[in-house]
């Protein structure tokens, strides 16, 4: 899906690409991009992920348009190559500088690359989360991932404000919508995470609404009960808090009456 996702945008980058006028050898090399595009896209399709990683390297050489090298970094990160990814997308970010699809790209590629995320390298993508998101706030991936790492972190309450301000505008999918629970339940948010068979819409921080889609009871329920017993644990915690103080009182017979206390 995701990959899908980026596939249409390097095409819609192209297709105007080459649209444009200009030198005959420039639109050449243009078209000769494009097509290439095209086979690495028919060869991805049909499982040839390292064919088509090489068509784009030798496409980039003559037509090093930003999205045939956003297309290519993606390939040689579905290749498990992050140094090659790397290099890519930031010669795709020095042709077209803070590219909300290339930011998140990079900072996706910082994380999935490192097999222990140290914090030099958490706090690169974390920047370059907030520069795809400042450029596009609705970036759909971009809120992901900043979830997905700010998660237990200090930024956790700054992710959650992003999930929220996309949930004023559309109800957010059921991954996204299970990362802000997340969020909330690590902020002690315990009213966004569940209540009431979690609700199509709830009133979070006071002062947002959240909603949510139709299918997302269904998967709280079924699939990450977590958030779910959590949440009854705190609720257990609360009642039995309180049934300490109610011990406390004296029984009724023992009470003076209000007149004589």
């Amino acid at each position: 899906m995701k990959t899908a996702a980026r596939l249409a945008v390097v095409a819609l980058s192209l297709s105007a690409a080459a649209a444009q006028p200009g030198e005959p050898g420039a639109v050449g090399a243009r078209a000769r991009g494009y097509a290439a595009f095209l086979e690495a896209q028919t060869l991805l399709m049909t499982g040839r992920p390292e064919e088509a990683a090489q068509l784009l390297d030798r496409a980039v050489l003559t037509d090093p348009d930003p999205g045939l090298l956003l297309q290519a970094a993606e390939m040689h990160r579905l290749l498990g190559e992050p140094d090659a990814a790397m290099r890519l997308v930031d010669r795709a970010l020095q042709g077209r500088p803070a590219w909300p699809e290339a930011l998140v790209l990079r900072a996706s590629i910082r994380i999935d690359g490192a097999e222990t995320l140290d914090a030099t390298t958490r706090a690169a993508a974390i920047a370059d989360l907030r520069l795809a998101l400042a450029a596009d706030r609705g970036s759909a991936e971009g809120a992901r991932r900043l979830a997905e790492i700010c998660s237990g972190e200090d930024c956790a309450a700054e992710a959650a404000r992003v999930l929220e301000a996309q949930a004023e505008t559309s109800p957010l999918p059921s991954d996204r919508a299970l990362l802000l629970a997340r969020l909330h339940l690590q902020l002690r948010d315990l009213g966004c995470v569940y209540g009431h068979g979690f609700p199509s819409s709830v009133a979070c921080g006071g002062h947002r609404t959240v909603r949510f889609p139709s299918e997302a009871p269904t998967t709280f329920e079924s699939s990450h009960g977590g958030i779910r017993e959590a949440t009854a644990t705190h609720r257990r915690g609360v009642g039995r808090g309180r049934r300490r103080r109610s011990r406390t009182r004296r029984p009724a017979r023992d009470r003076a009456p209000d007149g004589q206390r």
